[in-house]
């Protein structure tokens, strides 16, 4: 391309990316078009006119152009990488996969995370952990990697090797120190682990790093009970009423042992009759029914 193709087109996308900051759509697109008729192997061009595209909330015409580009130019890496972040953005998780495979780590490293990222989305564990650590292996330094370390701890936590997951997460922690999801991750480890006392003082960093998250709430709820502390736990199983629209019985069960627990006899009987309700057979509750007729009279079973 000539220098001076060069500089029409910098000058050219300037301009359109200025009528997109104000508002003015189809001025924006008027230039694009221009230059796409003139440049169709532009990946500037293209990329600019990608995110115009989703900037109108046409993402499925802007991953169609991008894909079209692509078949085009198959050796086109910078088009790629934005086409699976793009496709990262809304969820097309095997799409991303497609496009971003065929980079090599000599290529763009980067590349690597995001289909590990993309593999894990899908459940794919196993091919998550080559990308990540592909990704790690072949670069000393990049924003992505404590995001790296801590994908890495949830895919062991789901590979069952909780052990690896810490040692993954600790790395990842030298970053993150003050970020409540490590924390949290931290609790659930520890818990799966059945160290609960270590899983009640992750957790409690986690609340007080964001007391508002739904996740947070449902594992604070289950560590205070394992921990003996009935009054949080009770607490924290009523937030989940803000947010779950049907809680299964055992959680109802725990809820009421949480209430019997703190001398709430009338209150536990409601939710050990939603446990039995639920779960007829459910033993917590039953057990607990047949105590509360001493505190309680009568108890509808």
């Amino acid at each position: 391309m000539e220098l001076a193709d060069k500089y029409r087109i910098k000058t050219k996308l300037k301009s359109a990316g200025s009528f997109d900051k104000q508002g003015k759509f189809l001025h924006a697109f008027q230039i694009y078009n221009t230059l796409i008729h003139e440049y169709p192997d532009s990946e500037d061009v293209m990329i600019q006119y990608a995110l115009h595209l989703e900037g109108i909330e046409k993402y499925q015409e802007a991953e169609r152009i991008l894909l079209d580009f692509i078949s085009r130019n198959p050796d086109s890496v910078a088009v790629r990488l934005f086409c699976g972040q793009l496709m990262l953005r809304y969820d097309n998780w095997e799409g991303c996969v497609d496009v971003l495979s065929v980079i090599t780590l000599a290529e763009e490293p980067v590349a690597a995370f995001f289909t590990g990222y993309a593999q894990y989305k899908l459940q794919e564990y196993g091919l998550a952990d080559i990308g990540f650590r592909n990704f790690l292996d072949h670069i000393k330094e990049h924003e992505l990697i404590p995001d790296a370390y801590f994908y890495l701890a949830k895919v062991h936590l789901n590979l069952d090797d909780p052990a690896k997951a810490i040692g993954y997460l600790d790395l990842c922690a030298e970053y993150y120190s003050s970020n409540y999801e490590v924390h949290l991750l931290y609790a659930i480890l520890h818990h799966r682990n059945k160290m609960y006392a270590h899983a009640l003082s992750s957790i409690d960093k986690a609340l007080k790093l964001n007391a508002g998250d739904d996740l947070v709430i449902e594992w604070a709820a289950e560590i205070y009970y394992l921990n003996g502390n009935y009054s949080k736990s009770r607490t924290y199983y009523k937030k989940m009423f803000d947010f779950k629209e049907n809680l299964n019985p055992e959680i109802f069960a725990r809820l009421g042992d949480s209430c019997f627990q703190t001398k709430k006899y009338r209150e536990a009987a409601d939710y050990f009759t939603q446990a039995l309700a639920l779960d007829p057979e459910n033993k917590l509750a039953a057990e607990r029914m047949s105590l509360l007729e001493k505190y309680i009279k009568p108890v509808k079973k």
